[in-house]
């Protein structure tokens, strides 16, 4: 009994002589460096054999991309190409014969045949293509750019537009007003008397409008197809979507509603010094957008509105 207390009073005056570990704001502000850095967001790449993480075990300053493969289990820092390659198996879109999938990457459409292990790049533009799909039958991909929706034909390599959404109201084309002249029938039957029996009489005339006429109905039967023009006016397009037989083509339309009561919520760390003001939501119960949801039947050229709901601001969705 007596060695046990003496090793406890041993053991006291021990603590007492070293320095209690002090952890400062500075040191819980490190994290993670401190307690270690572990992989997070793996990804398996398309092909099904590479898993993609981030990762930093040199404690830099942000984390790196490594991989590992079924071959080989030990974690391998990406490079810049291997980066760049990379698709996540989470984008790819399959036919219905999985046969073949698309995806989008850096702003272009790809399409792969499972069997032949080869990829086509459907688009190279300076535009953002994405949310590709197919449709037709599988005989096509449908993807968007600009807010409107395009085709490629897989087999022939043609590209079709589907859609013509236009930003604002949509005006018609201004022409030239016409003069109004008051006239009555008497000279109405003159002037088509004079006409006919001027053609009748002068070969250069009728043979002028023999060519005008044939021109006009050319033109008129090669004329472009124009697709039908719906305006977004002020509102915001979301959800453009296809059937898979491409028939309908369905999108929504959401119109934020303007309030004069805004909540006002300080903000007293600035890079300034100075308190600036955030504005918020407006409070719970107040409606924040007006949504309406479209259908468009390609046969039939025609927009319908199935569905018109107002959202309101929740406790559970509320950014202050």
């Amino acid at each position: 009994m007596a060695v046990c207390i003496l090793l406890l009073f041993l053991s006291i005056a021990t603590l007492s002589q070293t320095e209690p570990y002090k952890l400062t704001v500075e040191k819980i502000m490190r994290d993670p460096k401190w307690i270690g850095s572990s992989p997070s967001a793996p990804q398996w790449n398309a092909d099904g054999r590479t898993l993609f993480f981030n990762w930093n075990p040199d404690q830099a300053t942000s984390d790196s991309s490594y991989f590992i493969s079924t071959d080989n289990k030990t974690p391998v820092k990406a490079s810049v190409v291997q980066k760049q390659n990379f698709v996540s198996a989470n984008s790819r879109v399959f036919n219905l014969e999985r046969s073949a999938y698309v995806y989008h990457k850096n702003g272009d459409i790809f399409y792969t045949e499972i069997k032949t292990d080869k990829t086509k790049k459907v688009t190279e533009t300076l535009d953002v293509e994405t949310n590709p799909q197919f449709s037709f039958g599988d005989s096509k991909i449908v993807y968007t750019r600009s807010q409107n929706l395009y085709a490629w034909t897989i087999v022939t390599g043609e590209t079709q537009q589907l859609t013509n959404l236009k930003a604002g109201a949509v005006t018609s084309a201004t022409s030239a007003p016409a003069t109004t002249t008051t006239t009555n029938s008497s000279t109405s039957q003159q002037e088509a008397w004079l006409k006919k029996d001027q053609l009748q009489y002068f070969e250069v005339l009728r043979s002028r409008k023999e060519k005008k006429d044939k021109g006009d109905a050319y033109t008129k039967d090669t004329k472009k197809k124009e697709l039908r023009s719906i305006a977004l006016e002020d509102k915001i397009l979301q959800g453009l979507n296809i059937s898979p037989d491409g028939r309908f083509i369905s999108y929504r339309l959401n119109k934020p509603v303007t309030s004069n009561k805004i909540t006002i919520v300080p903000n007293y760390v600035t890079e300034s010094g100075f308190t600036t003001d955030i504005p918020a939501r407006t409070k719970v119960g107040e409606t924040t957008v007006s949504s309406e949801f479209f259908i468009y039947d390609g046969k039939k050229i025609q927009c319908s509105l199935l569905k018109q709901i107002q959202y309101r601001a929740s406790m559970t969705s509320r950014n202050i």
